[in-house]
């Protein structure tokens, strides 16, 4: 994972949401609750900190 302190919580290959901090959370519900809608699946990733540019993650997850 490089220099960066990623975790991607959850992996899919069309939609990604990126979550900070408290948000999290409310991206993991969202990402249930369109999976259970719509069976559309979300990666949904938590940078941990918002300094720098993570062009590999970014990158991956085109």
């Amino acid at each position: 994972m490089g220099q960066y302190r990623r975790k991607i919580e959850k992996q899919s290959s069309k939609v990604a949401i990126i979550a900070v901090g408290s948000m999290l959370q409310m991206a993991i519900d969202i990402e249930k609750k369109v999976k259970e809608e719509a069976g559309i699946e979300i990666t949904v990733i938590n940078p941990r900190f918002l300094t720098g540019l993570d062009e590999e993650l970014l990158n991956r997850i085109i």
